[in-house]
């Protein structure tokens, strides 16, 4: 993940407190992370925050898609 200059290694689902931190950081409720590693190409992951707390996420794979434009 990139904020600005800043880069963090982010792994959502094996420890949540890094987005933790970040959203509480920045007040969300919600966040999008978008990755791509050698074994899961092109994830996108939807969560949700409540009390600076992951309740839940979400793994999307993008297998086929298509530019808008």
């Amino acid at each position: 993940m990139s904020l600005g200059h800043k880069k963090y290694d982010v792994y959502p689902f094996e420890d949540a407190s890094k987005i933790e931190h970040i959203c509480s950081k920045f007040e969300s409720a919600f966040f999008v992370f978008g990755n791509s590693q050698k074994k899961r190409p092109q994830d996108i992951i939807i969560g949700r925050i409540f009390n600076s707390k992951v309740i839940d996420m979400v793994e999307f794979g993008a297998s086929d898609h298509q530019a808008l434009g």
